[in-house]
């Protein structure tokens, strides 16, 4: 069954937040098609604490206060007991004014529930069947598909509210402020109902894996394509180099030219183009939904990694995950070689980049051929939750053939 869907004006979870059309931009922003499912607000009044309220009284009591102290602590043979009262009313002013101005500045300078308050007003959130969005004002601020969800959590808040957490962004140590640290953290904030809407993300990323499933549906079905179109397949040729694949035809598809084989250290710029556009090239990314990736080169060359490389990667371990799986001896259509495969619950936001803890768990297998002449180097990922996802990734990978 698919995600339930609510109208935009109805309000899902009662007293999380205002969904009136006029508070949020979305009708600007929305893809043909892209369906809204909840759109909702923080709750301003309850996001800041009343203890950071309080704070701001107390330092705008301490200036008076620092006054009095000041005139009676000071010791004797400063003489200011006796010189205050012989002062005229202006000189005394032109004293007292500009201390209690700079005391001012700092103490709003330094509101933090002021800030808080004028950052929450802005915000506003909507989850379509395609994306998590966030608004500052009229301004997108967060876009997050599926792939880059991180596993949502809950972070209490004060007044009964809490947040529902999907995203993490890095900030300096110089930088970290209150404000600093709410965008740190990226998700829906201040919500009365947050744990209902952590189950709607949660049902939302279900929804989204099988959705993914059903469109290789064909691709796993049909027979293998003579031509560049079918129903479910896309052939993928390049004379020049002999390489021959198939790919699912929803599955966006780009090649490019590179320089060096991996394993070889060098500046490459990555220039991406369509299949049916690129005159020539070497390299091929295939991308689906849920993480699903094909990322492939090709190179005349003599072996430039070994399976024992790859098994002892202190580098691999850190960024892919331990090995969960390898195969020192593979054959596909007649190339013989070997793959190791790697996972980790850990992943790395494009954009922020950021590390948290995956929604989608997505192994890495990396799938090396060489037929004597020619070495074939494949990254290949898909999500661990999804035995079709993963036939489907290896359907892939297993129609790789050499002319």
């Amino acid at each position: 069954m698919g995600m339930e869907q609510v109208p935009a004006r109805a309000d899902p979870f009662a007293g999380t937040a205002s969904t009136d059309d006029k508070t949020t931009p979305l009708a600007s922003v929305l893809e043909p098609g892209e369906q809204v499912i909840w759109i909702g607000r923080p709750q301003v009044e309850l996001a800041v604490s009343s203890r950071l309220r309080f704070r701001r009284v107390l330092q705008l009591a301490s200036i008076p206060v620092t006054l009095v102290l000041l005139y009676w602590l000071l010791p004797e043979n400063v003489g200011l007991r006796e010189l205050v009262p012989s002062m005229g009313m202006q000189t005394l002013l032109a004293i007292l004014v500009p201390f209690v101005v700079i005391a001012l500045f700092f103490v709003f300078k330094q509101d933090t529930a002021s800030q808080l308050n004028r950052y929450f007003q802005g915000l506003s959130y909507a989850i379509t069947d395609r994306r998590l969005l966030i608004f500052d004002g009229d301004r997108l601020a967060e876009s997050y598909g599926p792939e880059r969800v991180s596993k949502p959590y809950l972070k209490e808040r004060f007044g009964g509210r809490s947040d529902v957490i999907f995203g993490q962004r890095a900030i300096l140590q110089q930088q970290r402020s209150a404000v600093t640290r709410e965008h740190a953290r990226i998700g829906f904030k201040a919500l009365s109902d947050a744990a209902e809407v952590k189950t709607l993300i949660e049902k939302w990323l279900e929804d989204n894996l099988q959705k993914a499933e059903r469109d290789v549906a064909d691709h796993l079905e049909a027979p293998p394509p003579e031509i560049d179109t079918s129903s479910g397949r896309r052939r993928i040729v390049n004379h020049e180099v002999g390489l021959a694949l198939e790919v699912p035809v929803s599955w966006r598809t780009r090649v490019r030219k590179k320089k060096k084989p991996v394993g070889s250290f060098f500046f490459d710029r990555e220039d991406w183009q369509s299949p049916d556009d690129a005159r020539e090239w070497n390299a091929l990314l295939a991308e689906g939904p849920a993480k699903c990736k094909i990322e492939l080169e090709v190179f005349e060359t003599a072996p430039t990694v070994t399976y024992e490389s790859l098994m002892s990667s202190r580098m691999a371990d850190a960024v892919a995950g331990k090995v969960v799986a390898s195969d020192p001896d593979i054959e596909i259509n007649g190339i013989r070689g070997f793959s190791v495969t790697r996972r980790t619950d850990l992943a790395i936001d494009s954009e922020t980049h950021a590390a948290g803890v995956a929604a989608i768990v997505a192994p890495q297998r990396l799938t090396v051929l060489h037929d004597g002449r020619r070495q074939i180097y494949i990254l290949s990922s898909w999500p661990e939750d999804s035995p079709q996802l993963e036939r489907a990734v290896d359907a892939v990978v297993k129609s790789v053939r050499l002319d």
